[in-house]
């Protein structure tokens, strides 16, 4: 049997005719409940879904209903009553149910309503016998608001030991007497509704008028005095509201006083020493969160408390864990008895609920410290749940009500200063919307929400189509102060008025006055005032309006410009550190990536995306594409012990970050290498700039792979071509380290050795130039330059018989694995050498061959760095004949301008062994920051080279040895 159930029964045992509800002068035992609620079962039993909702306005009926769901084996579920019952309906749209139990006759389509309209006296037994027990007693929403709110799951033993432990706490007795404070939708409800099946305590009612909340605060006094109350909860602002209505006489039957919902305030304090005798009277604070059963902790007060009132320490068989986090914070972990089942949605229970050594911990999301007295303090919330008045309210369920309004274009509600602010973007901006608006909120949510809207041009955007917040907390500052200036402008402006002009309104002055008036106004305010603008200007609040926006200057507007930059940055930054905690599955790399992280290379690379309307709508459902189809999209990449690893995150979608404007690539190049877990891709949109940015980090693409993927994703959205293609990154990384390591008999073939280094003068770079008559391949094109400065070299040194390199190249199709669509970091790093009697046809045969090698997916450069840094004894003899090369040639492509480019690559400070090929049409550019003495031309197999100088100053000096 369901232990709630059982302790009703042993109640109704021992005392079958004890009075333990009243309501509007009515009075009903534990037997009058007992046939209720088998009433109620007797007509429910049968529906075939779990879930009854009940939507409940007159709070005498809560105990028998929730009774007979649970004798029905059934899940009771309450709705919000402070909502007509359509609008609550929706907030269970999620949930199978067909019936939902009510005493409002308001018709549903396609709805089953048992309506309960009186209390069902007479005796009536049940018609099924009980079976065993549903484990699932109760389904509590978090919040108390529109929209989807999560549902949680408590069991009949989270609920016995929680209201056990509390009921022991306050002292609780078949004498004593409880308010019915609490809507059924706040979890706390249950403290009250149950306490007589618990205790055998009465529970007092409001009837009919208890889900009207202004009227039940004006009864309370009464309700108190009336009934000799003894037990009362109470959120804090309804702490605040009641003990301020009355004096000392009003609650001097009271026993226990609990506060819990919100953060105790130290001004709450104060008005409960005086209104109560704190002799008699017991205070206590009680903290815990719907998914770990009502409470979780409690403190008693002293009223010597001068800082925060602590929330305490644990109840019996509750657990505390405290986590540092982020700047040091705790957060706050629950187990224990009151741990509930979880979320109704399994995915969800899995990022709340945390095992720890065996013992399932809820995470808070609320940040704690522990004072002198070893009591957990309460220090505030670090997510946008918030609660208002004791109801947990989700602040993206009111703005997607208010989504559903056709008026509105986009919305973002916040909580700042204890208030509710909604920045609504209408479609059509007028007087006569901004009301209609008003009206429909005024009507949808429940009065003590109290919503501020503030109707704006365009909501300033950061992730994932969201309102920045500390944008708007800045926004609700400056309308604050604007109000606040509007006083005082009124002020100054009356005070002209009366004492220079003897007049009150600005409408009384004569056409001369009226000048002589706005002279003095410009000279008060330091603006100027155009002469087309004086008519309208008559009305006090027009020209208010005017004097505050003349004040904010460029300066200012530039300061919030660069505030709004720096918070974007910081921002992004949040969203990166909250990634990095994603866990995932660890994937060996590439020496590549090793190799850049190693050395610092810190660079990213990016391209634009030029938007509008239609492409804004098909970029959402680009990102699903990129996230189902490019692995690269949910990697991100670890440092630790010396070792680089990838960390694969299935549920990472790509980040999308909106921002005021287009964040600079220094700063993501910054910002994406400061810890030593890093993402690797998220896409800047801007739709001020109308540009999204891909930014990629160059760890994980590289610059073909990126035009490669660009030019995938404008197909897509310009031309409307679906994505067909996939991409798995890290198999391919799989396919060259299984190749190379089954293949590693060619790592002596092919290593080359190096016997002569290459002076470098350093005070100066070299540029050869030479032209093509026929288009070539990068291969050939790359084979080319390298046995025409091989050609040079051998020429300037007599010494030198063999020069050795590494080229790199695209190759797109390996044997044995699909890599045509592969997107990644693919390029192959080939060793070679040339011999001084060396021919072109020969070395070019010799590079196809190690190509055709590379192609099978060996690598020298895998081999040589096999389990980096822990090389082996051969290895590491092999790493010192790699890094003894000559040269590192790399072929960067068609260029545009040859004096950027140099500047460029002058700037990114080359290592002197490095030879960059450019081309610019038949004009072929190879740029070395090796400095020798070299000539100014040469002839070889009937090509000119030129060589000129380039110097430190990035200035080229052309035919000067």
């Amino acid at each position: 049997m369901n232990p709630i159930l059982f302790k009703f029964y042993d109640q109704l045992r021992k005392f079958p005719n004890h009075y333990i509800l009243y309501s509007n002068k009515q009075k009903y035992t534990i037997k009058d409940i007992e046939n209720f609620s088998n009433n109620i079962a007797n007509r429910i039993h049968k529906v075939v879904e779990t879930y009854i909702p009940f939507y409940i306005k007159n709070d005498s009926f809560l105990l028998p209903v929730i009774l007979g769901i649970l004798k029905a084996n059934k899940i009771p579920i309450p709705l919000n009553t402070a909502l007509n019952l359509g609008e609550s309906q929706k907030q269970i749209s999620d949930l199978n149910y067909n019936i939902i139990i009510t005493d409002d006759d308001n018709f549903i389509d396609n709805i089953n309503l048992l309506i309960i309209d009186h209390f069902i006296l007479g005796q009536e037994k049940l018609t099924f016998n009980i079976s065993n027990y549903n484990d699932i007693t109760y389904c509590i929403m978090t919040s108390g608001t529109t929209g989807t709110p999560k549902k949680i799951l408590l069991t009949g033993d989270n609920l016995c030991g929680i209201l056990n432990e509390y009921y022991n706490i306050i002292e609780l007795s078949v004498e004593s007497k409880v308010l019915m404070m609490t809507p059924a939708t706040f979890d706390v409800s249950l403290s009250e509704i149950l306490a007589p099946v618990f205790t055998g305590a009465k529970l007092i009612c409001f009837g009919t008028i208890a889900s009207d909340i202004n009227k039940k605060i004006r009864h309370t006094l009464e309700y108190i005095k009336q009934y000799s109350v003894t037990n009362v909860f109470l959120a804090p602002a309804f702490a605040n509201l009641v003990f301020s209505m009355g004096d000392k006489n009003n609650f001097k039957s009271l026993s226990t006083v609990s506060i819990a919902g919100e953060k105790f305030p130290l001004s709450l304090k104060k008005l409960l020493k005086n209104r109560l005798d704190t002799n008699k009277t017991k205070v206590f604070n009680l903290y815990g969160p719907a998914e770990t059963t009502l409470f979780a902790t409690y403190y008693r007060l002293s009223f010597k408390e001068n800082d925060d009132i602590p929330i305490g320490r644990p109840f019996k068989n509750v657990l505390l864990l405290s986590e540092k986090g982020d700047n040091n914070d705790i957060e706050l972990y629950i187990g224990g008895i009151g741990v509930s089942r979880g979320y109704t949605d399994k995915n969800i229970t899995e990022n709340y609920f945390k095992e720890i050594d065996g013992i399932i911990y809820y995470k808070t999301g609320d940040y704690v410290y522990i004072n002198h007295n070893e009591d957990f303090v309460f220090k505030c919330r670090k997510d946008s749940q918030i609660k208002l008045n004791g109801v947990r309210i989700e602040l993206d369920s009111i703005d997607d009500k208010l989504a559903e309004f056709s008026l509105v274009k986009e919305v973002k509600t916040i909580y700042h200063n204890e208030k509710i602010y909604s920045f609504i973007v209408l479609h059509n901006n007028n007087d006569k919307n901004q009301q209609k608006i008003k009206e429909t909120i005024k009507n949808t949510f429940p009065k003590n929400y109290a919503i501020r809207v503030r109707f704006i041009n365009k909501l300033p955007l950061t992730t994932n189509r969201k309102i920045d917040i500390n944008r708007l907390k800045i926004s609700c500052n400056s309308t604050l102060s604007v109000m606040e200036k509007s006083s005082d402008i009124k002020e100054i402006i009356t005070n002209i008025l009366n004492k220079s002009f003897e007049a009150l309104t600005i409408r009384e002055l004569d056409s001369l006055d009226l000048v002589r008036f706005f002279l003095e106004i410009e000279r008060k305010f330091n603006i100027i005032i155009p002469d087309n603008s004086i008519v309208s200007l008559k009305n006090m609040d027009n020209l208010i309006d005017f004097i505050i926006c003349q004040n904010d200057n460029l300066d200012a507007q530039n300061d919030f410009k660069n505030i709004c930059y720096k918070v974007d940055l910081e921002n992004l930054k949040t969203i990166f550190e909250i990634i990095t905690k994603f866990k995932g599955i660890s994937k060996d790399t590439l020496y590549i990536q090793k190799n850049y992280f190693e050395k610092d290379y810190h660079s990213v690379l990016f391209f634009d995306i030029s938007l509008d309307e239609k492409i804004l709508i098909r970029l959402g459902k680009l990102f699903d594409v990129l996230s189902k189809n490019f692995d690269i999209t949910k990697l991100l990449i670890d440092k630790h012990h010396g070792n680089v690893y990838f960390r694969y995150v299935e549920c990472l979608d790509p980040i999308i970050f909106y921002s005021t404007n287009i964040l600079k690539e220094h700063d993501i190049s910054k910002l994406m290498f400061t810890s030593n877990t890093s993402p690797l891709f998220f896409v800047n949109i801007s739709e001020t700039e109308g540009v999204a940015r891909f930014y990629f980090s160059h760890a994980i693409i590289d610059k073909y792979k990126l035009y490669r993927l660009g030019e995938i994703i404008r197909s897509y959205l310009y031309e409307q071509k679906e994505i067909k293609v996939s991409s798995n990154y890290i198999k391919f990384i799989e396919f060259i380290k299984t190749q190379s390591k089954q293949n590693s008999h060619y790592l002596q073939e092919c290593i080359p050795i190096t016997k002569h280094t290459i002076p470098d003068l350093h005070s100066h770079g070299l540029l050869f130039e030479f032209e093509i008559d026929n288009k070539m391949n990068s291969l050939d094109l790359t084979i080319l330059s390298i046995y025409f400065i091989s050609k040079i070299y051998f020429k300037e040194n007599k010494q030198v018989n063999t020069l050795t390199g590494s080229l790199i190249e695209n190759i797109d199709e390996f044997d044995g694995f699909d890599s045509i669509n592969t997107i990644g970091d693919m390029h192959s790093t080939i060793p070679y050498f040339i011999n001084r009697c060396e021919h072109l046809t020969s070395f070019s045969e010799k590079i196809y061959h190690l190509v055709n090698l590379y192609a099978k997916g060996i690598s020298i450069r895998e081999m040589i760095f096999e389990n980096y840094p822990n090389l082996s004894k051969n290895n590491s003899e092999y790493k010192k004949l790699w890094e003894k090369m000559n040269f590192s040639v790399n072929y960067i492509g068609e260029i545009k301008n040859l004096d950027s480019e140099l500047t460029a690559l002058t700037n990114d400070n080359y290592s002197s062994k490095y030879l960059i090929i450019m081309t610019k049409g038949k004009n072929v550019f190879i740029y070395t920051p090796r400095g020798i003495e070299l000539s100014n031309e040469y002839h070889i197999d009937n090509h000119l080279i030129k060589v000129s100088k380039i110097q430190m100053d990035n200035t080229i000096k052309r035919g000067e040895k």
